[in-house]
């Protein structure tokens, strides 16, 4: 990770990270039944993995996204960053629950609100939809799920 100007640091220099101290990840084991694997005996069995229980949002990284985050005021930041934890798998769109935003915010103005979703929707972040308080998520900046199954007709191969 890191660009061109950052230094070059190895894990060795930096030693065990302290964090993992106290780290737990649960995981529950899938089987994959139109997935196979041959085992040592050379039998085709599905295949089984141990997935993360803990759900998870991508936020996609280029530079170019990044400062796009970092010229947004910050109401909207927060707004994002709410967003993000709202969205379910592999769906386009979030519904915002304007009180709860609010009240775990602390945002007693609606129009402070309004204000953040606004520069969402003009950054490209969000776009309105029919529903009420329901957008349109823009996965090219953030997506919960897997893009290329479910937008598999904009998939360009390199």
């Amino acid at each position: 990770m890191g660009n061109n100007n950052s230094p070059k640091i190895t894990k060795e220099q930096m030693g065990l990270n302290p964090f993992l101290n106290s780290l737990k990840i649960e995981v529950n084991k899938v089987t994959f039944e139109k997935q196979f694997a041959k085992d040592k005996d050379g039998v085709w069995l599905p295949v089984e993995r141990e997935l993360e229980v803990d759900k998870s949002c991508k936020i996609y990284l280029s530079s170019g996204r990044r400062l796009g985050v970092v010229e947004l005021s910050a109401r909207a930041k927060d707004l994002l960053i709410w967003i993000v934890y709202e969205t379910e798998h592999n769906c386009e769109w979030v519904w915002i629950n304007k009180p709860r935003y609010m009240r775990e915010s602390g945002i007693s103005s609606v129009n402070t609100y309004k204000s953040a979703l606004v520069e969402l929707i003009k950054t490209g972040y969000l776009l309105g939809s029919v529903m009420k308080n329901t957008y349109w998520i823009n996965p090219d900046k953030f997506f919960n799920g897997n893009r290329v199954s479910v937008f598999s007709k904009n998939i360009v191969k390199k």
